[in-house]
């Protein structure tokens, strides 16, 4: 097998010891040529520190703010010196195989641009985190065949998907030359599913291995907060005008504006979560209304 070189690219923002776990799964990898770069999107925790003190081998940048995910994606992009580039949350953990397998399965065809591994939660180590998603061009909503669903060998074959997670995911250099960064009109949540597409408009083959894994440390069901809320909102509804067609992009925002958003909101009173009801909104009318860059 040919081993070329591989860029790992790790987006830190106050990882603290997960960002170190992740750090020594990759020092564990049976993979003979990478590089190590780690962007700090502006922590507070002393996470550089850390990072610097136990890790003098890679390469750090040091951001003076939090760039989001996009911004931080595409400045590691740009150091990137690997044939490949492998990304990585803070909260991910790599198994030994994860970049050779990877890898292999990346060589096989010279059309897949993405491949990603099973990923599970971290703290439920056999329940599917992800194994990527489709798209229901109506609400918006992706679809996941595996998540929170333990595995039992029912997902065990390789297959072609339309979208995936940038928290664990290897992308060749010549895709990502061909189909850009990642669209930096947004800053968190749905960037992925822009540049999945936008990977396969430029010719490429998004592909799911099951013959490696890895593990995210994320939340089951994550805490709602203005924050999330905005941003998930803004991102999803920016991604349906962007990327549908006309009929479908009249659809959603059919769906969205008369049936979910109402809904929505009905449901943050019901919890008392009042303070989500405007972000909510403020993150639909700026998703429906922002221009693609």
């Amino acid at each position: 097998m040919k081993y070329p070189k591989v860029s790992i690219l790790i987006i830190n923002y106050n990882g603290g010891d997960k960002v170190i776990r992740c750090l020594n799964s990759v020092m564990k990898l049976d993979y003979p040529s990478y590089e190590i770069i780690v962007i700090d999107n502006g922590s507070s925790d002393g996470s550089q520190e850390k990072i610097k003190k136990e890790f003098s081998q890679i390469k750090l940048v040091e951001n003076k703010e939090n760039l989001g995910s996009v911004g931080a994606h595409n400045q590691g992009f740009k150091l990137a010196k690997g044939d490949f580039i492998l990304g990585l949350d803070d909260d991910a953990v790599a198994s030994p195989s994860l970049l050779k397998n990877l890898v292999k399965v990346a060589l096989s065809n010279n059309k897949i641009g993405i491949v990603v591994p099973k990923i599970y939660y971290y703290s439920k180590p056999n329940i599917f985190n992800s194994t990527g998603f489709f798209l229901n061009p109506i609400t918006g909503k992706m679809k996941d065949l595996g998540i929170g669903k333990e595995d039992k060998g029912q997902l065990d074959f390789q297959r072609e998907i339309d979208y995936v997670p940038s928290s664990i995911i290897l992308i060749k250099k010549e895709a990502l030359k061909t189909a850009g960064g990642m669209n930096e009109d947004y800053f968190v949540y749905y960037e992925d599913s822009d540049w999945c597409l936008r990977v396969r408009n430029a010719g490429y083959k998004i592909v799911y291995t099951p013959n490696t894994k890895a593990w995210h440390d994320c939340k089951t069901q994550g805490e709602l907060s203005p924050f999330r809320v905005y941003h998930y909102t803004r991102g999803k509804t920016l991604f349906m005008k962007q990327s549908s067609t006309p009929l479908n992009k009249f659809l959603f925002i059919l769906f969205h504006i008369f049936l979910y958003s109402p809904a929505r909101i009905f449901s943050f009173i019901l919890k008392g979560k009042f303070n989500l009801i405007k972000p909510y909104i403020q993150g639909t009318k700026e998703g429906l209304s922002s221009k693609r860059k």
